[in-house]
């Protein structure tokens, strides 16, 4: 355990470092490549995050046993083989002391394990408020609307579109049977076409999926301040690409 909390503690670092260096350089970045680019960059760095651990570098696949010189064995004389034996130090006393792992490894997966806790429960509490306060929409043109769109993006998933009136900005949720929540503000058709584009496009793009890894890092990582900045850039680029795919 002590192995894999070093191993842990260590990549955390170096990531963090990562993250600072790739969110310095992103305005340079931002002249040269997309933003969906920008956007899957950022997938590298959290999968290094969520998958710390690796084979230890200095095991070697082949072992060689080096024979020791003669030379550098000590003779030792048969007159001295008494005054060899060594006398135990009775004035060192050793000193109990407690190992510092096994309680930060306990502090790091009851963090790890709240900061789930908390978003799930913040997740189903939302879910629950959207079932008594949505309704599905029937309305042909709309869905007919839904349906071309999907066409065009290659979308084969049944997707369910609703009227939530408990939000104020459209959005898509729903890992398996994905449904698009619209809030009742939309006034017009070409504007409900920008919106419904948009949502379809973080489904092709599988960005909850995305965002998922995302938290599940953002929890491994929990004592990270670093890794929270990353999770709220990589939130904004996944808006900013996901509306230069709209715009082309």
């Amino acid at each position: 355990m002590q192995s894999v909390f070093t191993a842990l503690i260590e990549r955390s670092v170096a990531m963090s470092a990562l993250i600072l260096l790739y969110i310095a350089v992103t305005p340079l970045l931002e002249k040269r490549y997309a933003a969906k680019w920008r956007y899957y960059a950022w997938l590298v760095i959290v999968l290094g995050l969520v998958i710390p651990f690796r084979p230890p570098l200095e095991a070697a696949f082949v072992h060689v046993d080096v024979p020791i010189s003669p030379s550098a064995i000590q003779p030792m004389m048969p007159g001295n083989a008494e005054t060899a034996v060594i006398e135990p130090d009775t004035n060192r006393r050793d000193s109990p002391t407690l190992p510092w792992y096994p309680l930060a490894s306990c502090l790091w997966i009851a963090g790890a394990v709240a900061v789930i806790a908390y978003h799930a429960l913040k997740h189903l509490r939302f879910i629950r408020m959207v079932r008594r306060w949505s309704e599905e929409i029937t309305n042909r043109q709309m869905l007919h609307m839904l349906q071309n769109l999907k066409d065009e993006l290659g979308i084969k998933q049944q997707v369910t579109l609703q009227m939530c009136h408990c939000i104020t900005i459209p959005m898509l949720i729903g890992f398996f049977r994905p449904v698009v929540l619209l809030p009742p503000t939309i006034k017009t058709s070409d504007e409900m076409a920008l919106i419904l584009r948009h949502e379809l496009v973080h489904l092709k793009r599988n960005d909850l999926w995305y965002k998922g890894l995302v938290l599940l890092a953002t929890a491994l990582h929990w004592f990270n301040p670093i890794v929270y900045i990353m999770a709220k850039a990589i939130a904004v680029q996944c808006e900013i690409s996901c509306d230069e795919r709209v715009l082309q």
